[in-house]
């Protein structure tokens, strides 16, 4: 009988285990989010989803809403004071409805401003707002002596005439059903229509009571104070969902059956929550359970509000294991017979296993002698059951008897391949790789083509084997036994290497890489990268998933991609990270396990996840990105219609991403002409526009973030922009005032050169009149040299020296045809370049020298004469005015020398005084007084004007550039010296 009694329990067991699945798991919630997160105060209140997919959260100090990594206070964005916020509501035109119960007022917010809302052709004083249902707000009294429910039509501002008989508790539906409960002893339902309806009224020990923990699906609960047995109750359709025994002692739920499997809901006891979903349910952990408030959202998230903020439960499938009970796992393996096997950092390796309550048990495996805790990587099971474990000494072997060893003859090993098909197994090792066939021979296949590196990953595919590298992309030729090096078809000439590899029956080898995903086509010698710049940096691990679907592991997210469609250009995919579930960091390299019920394990530095593959759930619920100021001005959510008038040239247009489904960092570009052009993707949720003209633009912005993302899959928003400048303000007045300008100073320079020319003009006729002048002045002069001579040579010929006087006529010809000469080269030197006639020193010295010999000559014995010239002076370089000395020097003899007595002295001196060019002529004569009373007396055939034409020929020539000055002064007691300065630099 007893063994009856035993069989009839387990049978009873098995039946209830039919209808009813237990989770044991306790998990933690992924986030709890406090004032460190956004939120005005952690004393939540209410919370809500819009159609947006925006999150909302009521607080004792005001509003937020969560853009999907943190939330936005909307009282201190817009300076509303702290107030509390306890009601919530959307209405039809996309704005948020909320409360400000200090200051009995409800307020609007359209994502830009925030307006009072008032209900029209209300006179009853305050007014509290309850709950919406469909278009209708529903709201009471404050007065104490009115006890109704009103309700307001928020589309067409009408309040309706008929109060609705109110209980002391109140909920809804989605069908716009409403529940009151009268004195907790009985349960009404009053439809849209206004038709009551009596629910429940429980028996003399029972009392009813609202648990509004679940959006969507309000329950209440009927406690039996006696047996501590809950019955619960759906309002929806008031089925019986599910009768509970709990035990306070040991937290564990004795009984449960369930009779709606479809709904998720939550039951609560005064430690923790009941999540109820699918048939299952699952322990989790509340840091508060005052003023609790739960929330299912759309993207398959349990919420939980309470006054220590708000905490995040994932329903996607992923559970972890905190890094408390296995930290920094590099490997992970589940063997066919359920034994579970992992190593870490510095850890060794560790068997374990969970006892009956759940908690985890870890067994410490001796390290086979010569290997260290230090590293230890991937692991595979072989399929004579033994387990293979990579070492960075070797492979460490555990046999189907659990005796420990080293593989002889295998190296550092940091990646392990088993082909259950032909029973081998591949070890990526130093310069190269590993093979280890079934019966434990290890081969060895190494090259040069590794450059010396070790290998990360190797993957046999047919007669081919791939190895890959953090910078190498390598095959192998198992027949003909020749390497390939295959990194040519990378672009980046850095290499980006093969950390990962994978193969999807498709003939593709996937690869990851230190800088994305790339699918190399083997058919067609073809590598093409996969979704980049949203899959970036290091893709650690690939793993092939049961049907057809490719998981995708970086340092920080995680990728399902679905391969169904066997095209690159329409994978689908979904992004996993801290915002939809998925908590590992710095995922373990190439450490992926997937066991033999299709869970798929992923070791982490943060902590160890698992999910069905069959959980997964591609559904397209992807991110959203608005338009969320331009120069600082806040943008409604709702501006399809509006047009933003501006009146500056300098744009700063913020965006906004929000949503759970999405990379952590959104890539953004934008566009000004409607989507024609289109910026490169960034990372800034904001861009500066500068020098925009007048016109009208229509601005777009996108985003690739949804579970789609490829060209044509992403998430827009846009709006119309008129610019309307003043013309100064215009970008291209500067261009344009640059253009005038050029033109002014073209206009400038144009006429200046017509002005300069005209003073060229004028003063070359300038000049050359005056080099008429000179010449008229030079020609006056010569006859007058020219007569003095012929007279000396007359009186020697009627003194009858015939000889002499041949003699200087001789001479005097060779003056004459010098000096004729010279005067041809000046002319023709000022014809052509405009200069005044000049000669060299040299023959200005010589035909003084002559001319002076004619005067002694002349005045025989009547005065001697000296001639020193600096030796400094090149005479052949400096060049003077011809017949400017001569003058002077005539005057000497002339007018000091003849005039004296006795036998008087000419000296002529030459030269140089820094850089001027000094000629000195002095007389001994009877001096300029002297002189000057002798001539007043005398007689005169003619008048002298040689020093009067020399002097006007000075006064033109300094007008022309030239720079000569001439001083006369007496000699003590008698004599004349004149110096002439010739300031001309050779």
């Amino acid at each position: 009988m007893k063994a009856l009694r035993l069989i009839f329990k387990w049978l009873l067991t098995c039946f209830a285990s039919f209808f009813c699945t237990v989770v044991i798991s306790q998990s933690p919630p992924e986030k709890t989010y406090t004032t460190h997160d956004g939120l005005p105060q952690i004393q939540v209140m209410n919370m809500m989803q819009d159609s947006r997919g925006l999150l909302w959260v009521a607080t004792k100090k005001g509003l937020a809403y969560f853009t999907g990594s943190k939330f936005m206070d909307i009282n201190r964005l817009h300076t509303l004071g702290h107030s509390l916020t306890d009601f919530l509501a959307e209405l039809p035109d996309g704005k948020i409805l909320f409360n400000q119960a200090g200051n009995q007022q409800m307020l609007t917010f359209d994502g830009a401003n925030v307006d009072t809302f008032s209900v029209k052709n209300w006179n009853g004083g305050r007014i509290r707002p309850v709950f919406q249902i469909k278009n209708y707000l529903y709201f009471i009294s404050l007065k104490s002596s009115e006890k109704a429910l009103y309700r307001y039509n928020i589309v067409h501002h009408k309040l309706d005439s008929v109060a609705l008989m109110p209980g002391t508790e109140l909920a809804s539906d989605k069908s716009g059903n409403i529940y009151f409960l009268m004195n907790r002893k009985e349960l009404w339902k009053q439809t849209f229509d206004g038709k009551l309806t009596l629910m429940i009224r429980p028996g003399l020990n029972q009392t009813l009571k609202f648990n509004l923990e679940n959006k969507g699906y309000p329950l209440y609960h009927v406690f039996k104070e006696l047996t501590n047995k809950t019955e619960v109750f759906s309002l929806d359709d008031n089925l019986k969902v599910a009768e509970y025994y709990h035990d306070h002692t040991n937290t564990l739920i004795q009984k449960l059956t369930i009779y709606e499997k479809s709904k998720s809901f939550c039951l609560r006891d005064p430690s923790a929550i009941y999540l109820i979903q699918k048939g299952k349910i699952e322990l989790k952990y509340l840091n508060n359970q005052t003023g609790s408030f739960f929330l299912f959202d759309d993207y398959n998230h349990l919420w939980h509000s309470s006054e220590n903020g708000i905490q995040k439960f994932n329903l996607d499938g992923f559970h972890e294991y905190p890094v408390s009970s296995v930290a920094d796992i590099w490997a992970f393996i589940r063997t066919s017979k359920g034994k579970t096997f992992f190593s870490g950092l510095n850890q060794g390796l560790f068997e374990w296993a969970t006892d009956i309550k759940g908690n985890l048990q870890k067994k410490k495996i001796t390290n086979p002698p010569g290997i260290d805790n230090l590293y230890y990587f991937s692991a595979i099971e072989r399929n004579n059951g033994e387990l293979y474990f990579a070492h960075a000494r070797g492979i460490i072997k555990i046999d189907k008897e659990g005796k420990v060893s080293k593989i002889e003859g295998t190296t550092s090993c940091l990646n392990l391949y088993h082909d259950t098909v032909k029973n081998m197994t591949f070890n990526a090792t130093h310069n190269g790789f590993q093979m280890i066939d079934y019966l434990g021979h290890v081969q060895t296949f190494t090259d040069t083509v590794f450059g010396e590196k070790h290998s990360t990953s190797v993957l046999p595919v047919g007669n081919l084997i791939y190895i890959g590298s953090y910078k190498r992309f390598c095959s192998y030729d198992t027949t003909k036994k020749k390497y390939r090096n295959l990194n040519f078809h990378f672009k980046n000439k850095g290499l980006p290497g093969a950390i990962s590899l994978a193969y999807d029956y498709y003939g593709n080898v996937w690869v990851g890489s230190r800088e994305g995903l790339f699918v190399y086509n083997i058919k067609k010698d073809i590598l093409a990268p996969i979704y980049p710049g949203l899959i970036n940096g290091f893709v650690l691990a690939l793993k092939k998933l049961p049907n057809d679907k490719m998981f995708v592991a970086t340092n920080n997210e995680a990728f399902i991609i679905d391969l169904a469609r066997g095209d690159t250009e329409k994978y689908r995919l979904k992004i996993f990270n801290h915002l939809n579930g998925f908590m590992g960091q710095e995922i373990a390299q190439n450490a992926l396990f997937l066991d033999q019920s299709d869970t798929l394990w992923i070791p982490s530095a943060t902590c160890l996840s698992k999910i069905s593959v069959h959980d997964f759930n591609l559904t397209d619920n992807p991110g959203n990105v608005r338009i969320k100021s331009i120069n600082e001005i806040p943008v409604a959510w709702n501006h399809n219609q509006l047009s933003i008038h501006l009146k500056h040239p300098n744009l700063k247009i913020d965006f906004e991403s929000y949503g759970f489904v999405r990379p952590e960092n959104v890539r953004y570009q934008y566009s000004l002409d409607g989507g024609n052009n289109w910026s490169m993707y960034d990372d800034r949720d904001f861009i500066f526009l500068d020098g925009i003209s007048s016109g009208t633009y229509k601005f777009m912005v996108r985003a690739v973030m949804g579970s789609m993302p490829n060209k044509d899959q992403y998430v827009s928003d846009q709006i119309v922009l008129h610019v309307s400048l003043p013309f100064y303000k215009e970008p291209k007045f500067h261009l344009y005032a640059l253009f005038a300008g050029i033109g002014f100073l073209i206009f400038t320079i144009i006429y200046f050169w017509f002005f300069r020319n005209l003073q060229i003009k004028s003063r070359e006729k300038e000049n050359r009149i005056k080099f008429l002048q000179i010449h008229t002045l030079q020609s006056q002069l010569n006859p007058h040299f020219i007569f003095n001579v012929l007279g000396t040579i007359q009186s020697l010929i009627i003194n009858q020296n015939t000889e002499l006087a041949n003699k200087y006529l001789v001479s005097f010809s060779k003056l004459i045809r010098r000096f004729l000469d010279s005067t041809v080269r000046a002319n023709s030197t000022m014809d052509s370049k405009g200069m005044e006639l000049e000669i060299s020193l040299k023959e200005e010295i010589e035909m003084l020298e002559m001319y002076v010999d004619f005067e002694k000559l002349q005045y025989e014995n009547k005065f001697d004469y000296k001639l020193e010239i600096d030796p400094a002076i090149d005479m052949d370089s400096y060049t003077i005015p011809p017949m400017v000395i001569q003058p002077f020097i005539e005057n000497s003899i002339k007018h000091g020398l003849m005039y004296k007595d006795s036998k008087g002295m000419l000296d002529i001196k030459f030269y140089l005084k820094v850089d001027c060019l000094i000629c000195e002529v002095k007389d001994d004569g009877v001096g300029r007084k002297k002189a000057a009373d002798i001539q007043a007396e005398s007689i005169k055939l003619y008048k002298s004007r040689g020093i009067d034409l020399v002097n006007q020929r000075i006064k033109i020539l300094n007008s022309l550039h030239y720079d000569i000055r001439v001083f006369t002064e007496d000699i003590d007691p008698t004599g004349t010296r004149v110096t002439i300065f010739f300031n001309h630099k050779p």
